[in-house]
């Protein structure tokens, strides 16, 4: 964005119980800023929901909630269903099984080459099975909305995480929308490779799921697209996207292999800058996700 004061920069952070909008100028001073909460959905004791209109209403880089997971249709634009939020823990049983399917079939990591138990999904992705990453959470709605499920069969279904929503209905929605996300969510997926940073076909393969409905994966610093006619901010780039925690890491100039930061919101997050190298944790539970930092470089 520019005008006569010089050029500025807007960013979206989506959070998980409010939207905010920042405007920061070439020295990252804070020129204009405002925030609005959006309702949440506590449909039964675990259960954690959103609505993706009224996310999208509430709201050019992104930095937003990461896991949150929304399924939409290719045909009309619109949710299927409300988002499942990061920290909802409805899916348990689906965690069962395919922890049971990983002890007892493993994943086909090779043409007939299998390999079975926790380290086969966490040599690809990095992270363990969990209610807190969206493959699981995309299952769950697949088995209990019939209108994710027969979008699915029908090549009509569209993933996402919050960022990949919003960029989606910024940028034109079912009138050329772009339906991408960038690395740092997609690694909250349990289906990117963390090595290749693409998604992986061995881990599509094991939840059933289709690469048609994926997005594109794309890097945290780059022009993706404009906001489309008719918007708020019509015309302005959208050139950054960052899932909030590992945004906060860079934001904390943790840039050197070592260090580390705590973030303390609706969760309390601890990351820790690997450097170039992609290093799996060996503290057991979910305190094991390995994160991907941004990339693109920092000046």
């Amino acid at each position: 964005m520019s005008s006569k004061q010089g050029e500025f920069v807007g960013a979206i952070d989506c959070g998980t119980t409010s939207a905010r909008f920042l405007v920061f100028d070439e020295f990252a001073n804070v020129v204009a800023e405002h925030q609005l909460e959006f309702p949440q959905y506590y449909e039964h004791p675990g259960w954690h929901s959103h609505d993706p209109k009224e996310i999208q209403d509430y709201h050019k880089g992104i930095t937003n909630q990461r896991e949150t997971t929304v399924a939409w249709s290719r045909k009309t634009g619109k949710q299927l269903c409300r988002a499942i939020v990061w920290d909802d823990g409805r899916t348990k049983a689906e965690v069962t099984l395919y922890e049971k399917k990983l002890a007892d079939e493993g994943i086909e990591v090779k043409p007939g080459e299998f390999q079975k138990g926790p380290e086969a999904i966490r040599n690809i992705t990095g992270i363990p099975i969990s209610t807190y990453f969206s493959a699981i959470k995309l299952k769950w709605m697949m088995q209990h909305h019939h209108e994710v499920r027969d979008a699915h069969e029908a090549d009509d279904l569209l993933f996402g995480t919050v960022d990949s929503w919003l960029v989606y209905n910024l940028t034109g929605g079912v009138n050329g929308g772009l339906h991408i996300i960038d690395v740092t969510n997609a690694s909250r997926s349990l289906l990117m490779d963390l090595k290749t940073l693409q998604w992986s076909e061995p881990m599509l393969k094991f939840f059933g799921v289709k690469s048609s409905i994926l997005p594109k994966i794309v890097s945290n610093s780059e022009v993706y697209g404009t906001v489309t006619k008719g918007k708020p901010l019509e015309g302005v780039r959208i050139a950054g996207i960052v899932g909030d925690q590992q945004g906060a890491l860079v934001g904390n100039k943790c840039l050197k292999a070592g260090e580390a930061k705590n973030t303390y919101g609706t969760g309390a997050f601890l990351l820790f800058c690997t450097g170039d190298d992609v290093v799996l944790s060996r503290v057991p539970s979910w305190t094991r996700h390995q994160a991907h930092i941004c990339t693109g470089r920092i000046k």
